[in-house]
This record gives C-alpha cells, structure tokens and sequence, in this order.
C-alpha cells in the first residue's frame, strides 16, 4: 500500500514536470520535491525551506550560533516530522481546531502581548514567517495540545500516598522551595534498541558533554545535536522547583553550580545532559484569589444544537433575575455536571482551574451576578459567583500545589515515552537524494 502511495506520489511530480514540455518551455521546471513521506502524507522542499529559514531568523535574534546548515535542516525536518506524526494522530482521532478556537487563541495572544494585528503580522514577516503559517501552526498547536490531554493527561493517576510523599518532603525541606531554571539536551534511545543502539547513543552523549566543557555553547549543541521537542528553542524547561522535575534530574539540580553541566544521566528514553542556567529561592508567602462559583451545563448533542442551549440558558438566567428561582435549585434540575446534585456549586476556584472561557466569565462578575450563556469546550455554561475571598496558603491550597506538580511531572515524564512510541509506529521514509 505504501510502496502504491510512493509511485503515486512520484507519478504526480513526474506530470508537473511533463506539463512544462508540452507546453513548449525550454527547460522543465519542477515546482517541488518530497524530502519525507510521513505516513499519508509528505513534507516538501519548499515546506522545508521556509521552516528552516524562519528558525534562522530567531536564532538570529536570540544571538544563538547557527549550527552547520546540514545539522540544522535535519533537526527542523525531525520536528517537522514528529509534528506532522502528532497532528494526524489527532485528526485520525477526531479532534477538531475550529476557526472559532484558533482565532480566539490569537486574540489571548495578541492581548498578552500587547500588540495588533499588524503588528503580529510584521513582527512574523522579520522572522521569515507569513501569517497564514502562522495561523496553521496554531492549529496544529492546538491540535497536539487536546491529543495530549485526551493520551496522556487524563490517564495520570494521582495516589494518596503521592500527595502525602510530596508534602512531606516539602514540609521537610527548607522554608521556601528553590526554584531553576534549566536547559536540556537528549539524546534519544528508540524503543526495543539493542544494546550496541544503546551504546552508540551514550557514546554520543559522552562526545555532547565533553563539547560542552570545552566552551561549546549549549544552546547551539542543543540546535545542533539534540532530539528534544524543544531543541531549537536551546531546549529550556523554563523556572521549575525540585518537584517538578523528573525524578533523575532532581538530586543533579540542587547539587549544580549556576552555569555548568550535568553528567550524563540516563532515563527509559534516553541520555539527558543539564545546564543550570539560574536559581533562586521562594520565601514570599503566596495570597491565593479564589472565587466560589455556582455553574449550569448544557452540553451539546445530536438532540440540543448551539443555538437551542444558549436560548435554554437565557430562559434559566431570567428565572434567577426576574423570577427569583434560587440558581441552585435550577443546576440541581438542568445541569449536566456532576456538580448539579450540589446546585452546580464548584467549591473554591483559583486562576488557572477552569477553562479560559469560563475563568474570563467568572471573574468579570460581581458577587451574586449570574453571567450570560458561556460556551467553553465542555458546552454552554450559566455562572453564578457566590462570593471571594483572599487566602493564604491553606493545607487544601497545599494539597491541590502538590496534585498539579505531581500531575505536571508525571505527564511530562508519559509524554515523551508516548511521542518515541509514535515515531517508531510511523511510517517514515527519507528521500535523501533530494534534501
């Protein structure tokens, strides 16, 4: 089937080529080559090209040295093609990046930066990018991000026993947990290699490193020579405390001196080397807003469309203003929440708990305001804010902490199992010839 696709693929350049000779031109121009066939699908020359160029120029800007060009093409093709692997993945599962999300996304974008649109665009245009682009690796982003939550994220387990080692440890430590700021470096071990695979690797690892106490710049070995999904961004894993560390990395962090590398350290997938590039303490006690909400659910179906939840929220809404039916009595009676047996009540939320729709909504609310009909990805939602308050950092607040850090860290640890094993699942063939 795949050899059929391949002489398909090359059958259609071969037309283009021809097309040229019947229409009398001198010499054939061929628009395009393939330089990857990634399952159904290819990455070409241009694609390549364009990408490659526009990693150029922000490296440019980050005063990062160009690797050798043939390096630097081959690790934007690998991110190509492990991207191009992801999002299929995600439309051959049924996910979907609406016009909607991926136009709202670039608005939070847009605000965050406190730029326009024109802006955005010229901004793309410096870094050799066009908007369009742009706009699609958007999409793709979202794409990756939902098959991420619906692989790996909803499938980590949390145990009692996780949460109590976690505090147990933070409480045992010293007042205020420090924080890094690392950089990485991997080496990649494909699943079921060989033990002369593995050999090959480590030994790679080793040259890395002995690179880098030579005054290499790790940005640039980390462009160059590693296979981390953010390699070309010089592969920092940004601030992080101890604990949200993978397990290997944490006893290397706290013994590093701000500016070196680690040894080689070596995981199920592969041979990682660190750079500490900051630390800092965290003594400021934190002051949490939260915000108790009440909340109604429609979630859409075959039956109930856009339109029909909306207009059933609006109805609800002015039962709660206008007729004075009690909020809680209607999410007891209409929701689709689990929360509807305690009246759509959702407890004590913190930034960051709810989706940004629903957290937009909520906080623009006074206390005892009902919101207009949301919709978030979960459905039409109906807001009710009950009251706020100011809270110092709680034993709840502490257990929640550890949940997220323990969730972050197990999920970034299942994550890059997850990406090897569908890179050794694809269907990946090089056409040297034409690189």
């Amino acid at each position: 089937m795949k050899n059929t696709f391949l002489k398909f693929l090359f059958g259609t350049w071969l037309l283009l080529f021809s097309f040229n000779l019947v229409k009398g031109e001198k010499a054939p121009v061929l628009l395009d080559t393939i330089v990857a066939i990634v399952n159904h699908d290819v990455i070409t020359k241009l694609e390549l090209d364009d990408e490659v160029l526009s990693v150029i120029e922000r490296l440019k800007k980050e005063d990062v040295p160009l690797p050798a060009s043939s390096v630097l093409r081959n690790q934007v093709l690998e991110r190509m093609i492990m991207s191009k692997i992801l999002v299929q993945n995600a439309l051959e599962s049924g996910l979907i990046a609406s016009d909607e999300v991926v136009r709202d996304t670039i608005s939070r974008i847009l605000k965050r930066e406190e730029i326009s649109i024109d802006q955005l665009k010229i901004s793309l245009q410096d870094s050799g990018l066009n908007f369009e682009r742009f706009r699609e690796q958007i999409k793709e982003q979202i794409l990756i991000t939902q098959l991420k939550k619906r692989e790996i994220d909803s499938q980590i387990a949390i145990t009692e026993s996780d949460i109590v080692n976690y505090l147990s440890k933070n409480r045992s430590g010293p007042q205020g947990a420090d924080h890094y700021l690392l950089a990485h470096i991997l080496v990649l071990v494909p699943e079921g290699a060989t033990a002369d695979m593995i050999l090959e690797k480590k030994v790679k690892a080793d040259e890395i490193l002995s690179k880098l106490k030579e005054g290499a710049n790790f940005r640039q070995i980390s462009a160059s020579s590693s296979d981390a999904q953010n390699a070309l961004e010089g592969g920092s894993l940004g601030w992080r405390t101890a604990d949200q560390l993978p397990e290997i990395f944490i006893a290397e962090a706290e013994n590093m001196i701000v500016g070196n590398a680690s040894k080689v350290l070596q995981s199920a997938n592969g041979f990682h080397i660190l750079k500490l590039v900051n630390k800092r303490g965290n003594n400021t006690p934190v002051i949490v807003k939260q915000t108790r909400a009440r909340h109604i659910l429609l979630r859409l179906n075959e039956i109930r469309s856009d339109e029909e939840a909306r207009r059933k929220l609006l109805e609800l809404r002015d039962r709660v203003l206008l007729g004075g039916v009690e909020f809680a009595v209607l999410a007891q009676q209409f929701s689709d929440d689990v929360s509807a047996s305690r009246g759509g009540d959702l407890g004590w939320l913190s930034n960051g708990e709810t989706v940004p729709e629903f957290e937009r909504a909520m906080v623009s609310l006074e206390e005892g305001n009902v919101s207009d009909p949301i919709k978030s990805p979960f459905g039409w939602h109906l807001i009710q804010v009950v009251e706020r308050r100011d809270q110092d950092m709680s034993d709840e607040r502490q257990r929640l902490q550890a949940q997220q850090v323990i969730r972050q860290r197990k999920s970034d640890q299942a994550y890059q199992e997850w990406i090897r094993v569908q890179r050794d699942k694809a269907y990946i063939k090089y056409l040297e010839e034409v690189i």
